[in-house]
């Protein structure tokens, strides 16, 4: 989850971001993460996070954007981090195929 980059300063988010969890959940899945790296000798473990999920069943969320029922604060200069249900599972699949 996008949750454990708890960042709400506007700044531009990566990888290489330092995790700040936004609660106790996230802060859950950082340790995780964390574990899981640590275990490198015995797997290669790839870490993938992605945003918001939509798709069929998720429409709700980009259906707002498009009625103009929901809209982003600011003057333009926000970003979304989306992806489709479809490319998440395929990008799980390729790690699960290729690894790193």
């Amino acid at each position: 989850s996008k949750a454990v980059y708890g960042q709400q300063d506007g700044s531009l988010v990566k990888e290489t971001s330092i995790t700040k969890p936004d609660g106790a959940r996230a802060q859950v899945w950082v340790e995780a993460d964390q574990w899981l790296l640590g275990a490198g000798k015995v797997v290669s473990p790839v870490v993938l996070r992605f945003g918001d999920i939509y798709g069929p069943g998720r429409e709700l969320f980009v259906e707002d954007f498009a009625k103009n029922r929901l809209k982003i604060r600011g003057q333009g200069q926000r970003h979304l981090n989306m992806i489709h249900r479809d490319d998440a599972g395929g990008g799980n699949l390729a790690a699960l195929k290729n690894g790193r």
